[in-house]
């Protein structure tokens, strides 16, 4: 069977065959450029007129059919145009099946999404998260009031049910070290640190995510410290409005809280210290990075690397003067300030966008949240066990993803746990219907989810097993259009979300 999970990279060789060959016909000419001239709207009819010998031909293409049919181009046309009328009809019902999921896929109803309490509507995430100190939770768009609601009562049954002990977000690390201490009765609650539990979002701030820490604080108080939950952000800046120059003051908070905790275990390095950072900094918040001088990076990038290596000297001394955890909320941060700083020489995530550039490297950013997640997990010691809430394309379980700001994609998070924690970790996606193109390369998803009997509902793909027909439609699904990896393989459970809604606001309680 040629039509699977590879069928469109196959797809795209054998509409460029078709391309080269009839250009031949009807206009012949030897400028090979016609074959990247093929838009990629017309490859689906194209693959499907080939039939399963254009895509066998298609498949064959890096082993030189390409210039034999070059070289044989009429012969071919004729060859191809007379096969595909036997065969074509068995492609294109090959490719229908594709479309529509089989209906005996085993979902589970989710319907008391908002309520305040976990229930047994969860129970089919047992199978997957017994014994594992690592559940991976990716929304794939932010902002949807399911996707926060969903990831508030799955948290809730975790801790209740399972014993976790954390949850980490993708935040701003120190912004996600404020929540923390509000969980556990060290501050008062405000709207601005409402904000941080997303400070990706920053200023909005939703009301899932007020009711998630209120929550984790009254959890807390009931059970007391020994069993109390903790809160982290994982990301080294975590603020898009630095992106979009509208603030660039995040850029330094985590330099900045390094440099705070210096000033406090040794007043006299942390003066010389502020002294040294304090123009590289103002100019990190000044202007774009792009605009920043080659002396001021190169000085940036080495007072970063300096200030780590003291910490790393320093740390039985300071841990001494302070505590083992104010140590490392310090270290963290100058580890952060200095994954930052890499992130934007290398062009990368937090660099913005470039147009110009296809080829941005945009692994720092999941290689620091993912060691961040290790660190926490660190933290937490031999009990612990941590869910992990970012974009699903963070958290995914594939080699490389694909990017809109580079051709390169990168290397997720989910994927670089995976390579330390193997068996004792899980991951779980959540989709809504609108987004379902990205994650399959026909509409047969968006069909699936439309047709669920319930708004959100899950599929735990370990129950396929014994069901061929729905494994079978699984498999040759695609994870984000790339089609290096079926969505089984990218994740272990999917919750689908048929009409997502906007957010709500924590102080309107309307959509944002």
């Amino acid at each position: 069977m040629f039509l699977n999970a590879s069928t469109p990279r196959r797809g795209m060789c054998v509409s460029r065959m078709w391309a080269m060959l009839l250009h031949t016909y009807f206009k012949p000419d030897p400028d090979m450029p016609v074959l990247n001239s093929v838009p990629s709207n017309t490859r689906p009819a194209l693959n499907t007129i080939a039939g399963p010998l254009g895509l066998k031909l298609a498949n064959e293409c890096r082993k030189g059919w390409g210039q034999l049919i070059w070289r044989q181009r009429r012969t071919s046309l004729a060859f191809l145009l007379a096969t595909s009328l036997l065969v074509g009809m068995s492609g294109l019902s090959q490719a229908q099946a594709l479309s529509h999921p089989s209906p005996s896929t085993p979902t589970h109803a989710l319907t008391t999404l908002a309520a305040s309490h976990s229930t047994q509507e969860w129970a089919f995430v047992d199978t997957l998260v017994a014994g594992k100190k690592l559940v991976l939770l990716g929304e794939s768009g932010h902002g949807v009031q399911q996707s926060l609601e969903a990831r508030n009562r799955l948290f809730e049954y975790l801790v209740q049910t399972h014993g976790f002990t954390t949850i980490a977000l993708e935040t701003g690390f120190e912004d996600g070290m404020e929540v923390n201490e509000y969980v556990n009765g060290a501050r008062s609650l405000d709207d601005t640190l409402v904000a941080k539990v997303f400070s990706f979002s920053a200023p909005r701030s939703w009301d899932a995510n007020r009711q998630l820490i209120e929550w984790m604080r009254q959890h807390n108080a009931r059970v007391g410290p020994a069993k109390a939950v903790r809160f982290y952000g994982i990301e080294m800046l975590g603020n898009a409005r630095y992106l979009n120059g509208a603030d660039r003051s995040p850029a330094r908070r985590s330099a900045d809280a390094a440099l705070a905790y210096l000033h406090q275990v040794d007043p006299g390095a942390g003066k010389a210290w502020q002294q040294r950072m304090e123009p590289l900094l103002a100019a990190l918040v000044q202007q774009r990075y792009a605009d920043i001088s080659s002396v001021d990076r190169e000085s940036m990038t080495l007072a970063l690397a300096d200030l780590v290596k003291l910490f790393e000297r320093q740390k039985n001394a300071w841990t001494g003067l302070s505590s083992f955890q104010r140590f490392q909320r310090a270290y963290r941060n100058a580890l952060n300030a200095r994954n930052l700083d890499t992130d934007l020489r290398s062009n990368g995530w937090w660099a913005g966008a470039d147009p110009g550039n296809r080829q941005r490297n945009l692994d720092m950013r999941d290689a620091s949240m993912a060691d961040n997640v290790k660190w926490v997990l660190d933290q937490e010691g031999a009990r612990g066990r941590v869910l992990v809430f970012s974009a699903f394309k963070h958290a995914v379980r594939v080699p490389r993803t694909s990017h809109r700001a580079s051709d390169r994609g990168f290397i997720p998070m989910g994927q670089q746990l995976h390579t330390t924690f193997k068996h004792n970790m899980a991951i779980i996606g959540m989709i809504a219907a609108r987004e379902a193109r990205e994650f399959y390369t026909d509409d047969g998803l968006a069909a699936f989810i439309n047709a669920g009997s319930a708004d959100v509902f899950a599929v735990n793909f370990r129950e396929l097993a014994g069901k061929p027909d729905a494994s079978n439609w699984w498999q040759t699904s695609c994870t984000f259009g790339d089609c290096q990896q079926a969505l089984t393989s990218a994740a272990d459970a999917v919750i689908f979300v048929k009409t997502p809604q906007a957010a709500l606001s924590a102080t309107t309680g309307r959509g944002n």
